[in-house]
């Protein structure tokens, strides 16, 4: 690829030629060029087209054994215990972890990619929060990077997830085998194969066990916010839900808040499965029945292909699936043994 140039600018960043020929000339401003666009610009040129040859003799000759890891919200409990992990495993090999929190937005994550390469991180642990390839595949050409619990289908860069096909499956069956038929799934981003492969499983099991089964799919977000509005507006529906899929635990807290408002108790009202296993989920009166991701084992892996491509000098392909498991409560009431 020849880099440093307008025309490769324009093709990874999607804007003009003369838009990026002003920002790179210090006269964005003058042209009203936004602060944001500057940034994306800026931040991309950095990654692309600076001192790439010195990265790869970092890689081939040198080891400052530190890892960077991005993830998009430290002060989500998923991804504070994912970097535990990572951390905990890392100390094994005598590497050091520096976390940046690119706040689901993709600019700040351009940006937190070029602060790593400045730092010259030894390997990237990254929770992608954008829908943007280019910038970490040209990367990995030059430093070992591997995706964690989100990836890109279409993209060859390495991963390490969970199955969220086989848990949202898993989730899905275990309510309408309890005899649901009107269940509301309140969902993440539409954008996220997260919430993609969720979605498919789910419906692969009202597909295989759902006769006469009707699941509302709502919410667009991975957030507390998300869980309560969803459930707020429950009442909404008509018929009205027996059982709710919150598809992530920051879903499912905004979720039992809700219901607390509405009046409506756990299994004996409203049963509830969620995604994410959380010990403070059995401290519930009832224990909250859930899918279990692989945590330890995301972040153990991670780790070790990273140590193992830095000390090798080979550049890692792996892309991993690994399997959740189900841990029943007393959250879903069995409507079939009622009847």
């Amino acid at each position: 690829m020849k880099r440093g140039t307008l025309s490769e600018l324009s093709r990874l960043t999607g804007f003009s030629k003369t838009t990026i020929s002003r920002i790179l000339s210090g006269k964005a401003d003058k042209y009203r060029v936004s602060d944001t666009t500057q940034r994306l610009v800026m931040s991309i040129y950095r990654l692309t087209c600076e001192n790439m040859d010195e990265a790869a003799q970092h890689l081939r000759n040198n080891s400052y054994r530190t890892i960077g890891l991005a993830v998009p919200s430290i002060s989500n409990p998923f991804f504070a215990n994912l970097s535990a992990y990572i951390i905990a495993e890392a100390r094994k090999y005598d590497y050091s972890v520096s976390i940046f929190d690119t706040q689901e937005n993709g600019t700040i994550e351009l940006e937190a990619l070029y602060d790593m390469r400045q730092r010259k991180v030894d390997g990237i642990v990254i929770v992608p929060c954008g829908g943007r390839t280019q910038e970490l595949e040209e990367m990995q050409k030059h430093i070992p990077v591997i995706l964690v619990d989100r990836y890109f289908k279409k993209s060859k860069l390495p991963y390490i997830s969970t199955n969220n096909f086989d848990g949202g499956y898993m989730a899905m069956k275990e309510l309408i085998t309890a005899g649901h038929r009107y269940i509301l799934c309140i969902e993440g981003p539409s954008i996220s194969v997260t919430t993609k492969e969720r979605e498919r499983g789910c419906k692969a099991a009202i597909k295989e066990f759902g006769n006469n089964c009707h699941v509302y799919f709502r919410g667009n977000e991975f957030s507390t916010d998300n869980g309560y509005l969803q459930t707020r507006l429950l009442k909404l529906l008509d018929p009205q839900p027996t059982a709710i899929f919150a598809m992530s635990s920051t879903i499912l807290l905004g979720s039992l808040q809700a219901l607390r408002e509405l009046g409506l108790k756990i299994a004996s009202d409203m049963s509830i499965i969620s995604f994410d296993d959380f010990r403070f989920l059995d401290y519930f009166d009832p224990p909250i029945s859930r899918i279990a991701q692989p945590l330890k084992g995301i972040g153990q892996a991670a780790v070790r292909i990273i140590v193992g491509s830095v000390e090798s000098g080979k550049i890692i392909n792996s892309q991993i699936l690994m399997t959740p498991t189900l841990i029943k409560g007393k959250s879903i009431k069995n409507i079939i043994t009622q009847r």
